[in-house]
């Protein structure tokens, strides 16, 4: 799931999206300033292993957050490092 809790990020959100899914990568886009609980509960329901976060820190330093939800675990990734961001999902 790709989210974003600022409007400023929209675009960069749904750029990373359409990057993902180029890269054969299932990827949701939940449009709309999201709540992280929100996002969460509906990360459960729907059984997703990562989650794609863009909050104000995020836009300011040109970043996503990559949450993996079965390890716990967060890192940050330039937008313009879309190797390492999906080498994170892909799991090489």
């Amino acid at each position: 799931i790709v989210t974003f809790q600022v409007h400023e990020a929209e675009k960069r959100a749904l750029h990373l999206a359409q990057n993902l899914r180029a890269a054969g990568i299932k990827a949701e886009m939940m449009f709309g300033e999201s709540k992280v609980k929100k996002v969460f509960t509906h990360s459960d329901r729907k059984n997703v292993k990562f989650v794609a976060f863009m909050g104000s820190d995020e836009v300011s330093k040109g970043e996503v957050q990559i949450r993996d939800l079965e390890a716990k675990e967060a890192k940050n990734f330039a937008l313009t490092d879309m190797i390492g961001i999906i080498s994170k999902i892909k799991g090489n």
